[in-house]
């Protein structure tokens, strides 16, 4: 699975969950718009819907407050981030494959 390192800002939105990215890692990342990702520090991971943005730099992530007190990271720290993909998307993927 592709991931890729991206240094933190804070959104200046309040609500968690959400998360914008720059547009060249999202498409490094294969993501689709609104679909979840994976963002890890250490060993702490949380699932957050992602957006791409062009207004965000390129290598950059915004994080929520309250997203970044999960992940234990501040600004200017450097995050993993990783599609993610449900159980349900890699059984269809490996039944698709064995017919």
């Amino acid at each position: 699975m592709t991931s890729v390192e991206l240094k933190v800002e804070e959104s200046k939105i309040s609500r968690g969950g959400r998360t914008r990215i720059c547009p060249k890692a999202f498409e490094e990342l294969e993501a689709d718009t609104g679909k979840e990702i994976v963002v890890s520090s250490g060993d702490k991971d949380i699932l957050l819907v992602a957006f791409t943005d062009d207004l965000v730099e390129e290598g950059v992530i915004y994080l929520r407050k309250k997203d970044m007190t999960r992940l234990n990271v501040n600004p200017g720290d450097t995050v993993s981030v990783s599609s993610y993909r449900s159980v349900s998307e890699k059984l269809k993927e490996k039944l698709s494959r064995s017919s």
